[in-house]
């Protein structure tokens, strides 16, 4: 993207070297949207999750083709 900014804005982005600031601007950017997404990848749970099941505040979830049981509270913890 900082590239694509770069060749449409040479002119604007290179005076006072405004070119560091929008890379470090687009690797912040980057960098916080991998940490909103690590936990997920993390814990290997993909982003197609769906509870199949509740048994005594237990939850049986479908991930992908084979089914997981979690405990409420580690489930809650799971943002998705």
């Amino acid at each position: 993207i900082a590239v694509l900014i770069m060749a449409l804005f040479y002119d604007q982005v290179n005076k006072g070297n405004r070119f560091l600031y929008l890379f470090l601007l687009v690797g912040i950017i980057t960098n916080y949207l991998d940490f909103l997404t690590y936990p997920i990848a993390g814990l290997g749970i993909p982003m197609g999750v769906t509870v199949v099941n509740e048994i005594a505040g237990n939850l049986i979830l479908q991930v992908k083709d084979s089914r997981v049981a979690l405990d409420r509270g580690l489930a809650n913890r799971i943002m998705i």
